[in-house]
């Protein structure tokens, strides 16, 4: 299991007791396993005597371990699903029960389908080219149905600050991750204030993203499932957030490939568009290098990872090779 200090671990009784609270006093657990992937999250796979096949995922109970960008996750999550369940065919789990009352378990979580598949990030290696070709190819054209579900507002999906423009929302998650990174002391490469310095010189660019989008945030190999060389899920919404489609993950440096730019409909970038990518994939990557940090993780593999990730974007922006 991935070694985290957010995950809440609940004892089996009292699992059961959150099942019969959600699904009825007569419903019980009959198969029960931890889940061993993810960083943030709790969650359980589990067979119910009325026949369901369900996800549990249970949030972190201290919240002094999450980032000021983890906002919500759970209401966030549950809401995003919710929404791409309604207005796409995508293949996304249904939610059956959300409870966050903390009476029964001491932090919200919620039941949702157990969606079939295995997670792509242990399926690749052994997929042929062509197939694995053809799969990231229909999540770009997933990613591109997703931001088609607008909203009024940008910022995350489960923050109560909502902002009228795409930079302001921006510019504040920069700002609130970069006072999570000062106060633990992590190294990004440079200055913090040449980050936010730079960043509000360029309020122009993202001045282009007029409507906010649906955006998953986060869909990288581990967040797709696949069956018979096709995706079969799409999981773990909980960073979702209206804004730019390019800021999904499937957009960074180490990720992007032609298939899924194919698929999603953007082989082609302004110089714009370009220079937000950069920005984005400096965010993450300082996500990625601040969050172990609070989290509690083993080692600094992650952050030694995406290190240089970091500095290359940067590097970019700042108009050196």
């Amino acid at each position: 299991m991935a070694v985290s200090a957010t995950k809440n671990r609940q004892a089996p009784e009292t699992l059961e007791r959150m099942v019969k609270k959600c699904f009825g006093e007569e419903t019980g657990i009959l198969t029960l396993r931890d889940l061993e992937d993810g960083f943030c999250n709790m969650a359980y796979a589990l067979t119910l005597s009325n026949g369901l096949s369900v996800i549990c995922k249970i949030s972190p109970k201290e919240k002094s371990r999450l980032l000021r960008v983890e906002v919500e996750l759970m209401e966030a999550e549950t809401r995003a699903m919710q929404l791409v369940r309604k207005q796409t065919n995508l293949p996304v789990a249904e939610v059956y029960a959300y409870d966050r009352s903390c009476q029964v378990c001491s932090s919200p979580y919620f039941f949702m389908q157990a969606l079939t598949g295995n997670g792509l990030h242990k399926e690749k290696a052994a997929l042929p080219p062509a197939v694995l070709e053809g799969i990231y190819w229909e999540v770009g054209q997933m990613e591109r149905q997703i931001c088609t579900i607008c909203h009024d507002t940008f910022g995350f999906v489960g923050d109560t600050r909502q902002f009228a423009d795409w930079f302001s929302a921006f510019s504040t998650m920069m700002a609130d991750l970069l006072q999570d990174a000062r106060e633990k002391s992590i190294d990004l490469t440079v200055p913090y204030e040449d980050i936010l310095h730079l960043l509000a010189q360029e309020k122009a660019l993202f001045d282009e993203v007029d409507t906010p989008r649906l955006v998953h945030w986060d869909l990288w190999d581990g967040n797709i499932f696949v069956r018979d060389g096709h995706v079969s899920g799409l999981i773990d919404w909980e960073r979702a957030l209206w804004g730019d489609p390019l800021m999904d993950d499937r957009f960074r440096r180490h990720e992007r490939n032609e298939a899924f730019l194919a698929g999603f409909g953007k082989q082609q970038l302004s110089p714009g568009e370009y220079r937000r990518i950069l920005w984005y994939d400096v965010f993450l990557y300082a996500v990625m290098m601040t969050e172990g940090a609070y989290r509690g993780y083993a080692d600094d593999s992650q952050y030694q990872a995406v290190r240089p990730l970091f500095g290359a974007s940067f590097r970019e922006l700042q108009g050196e090779k």
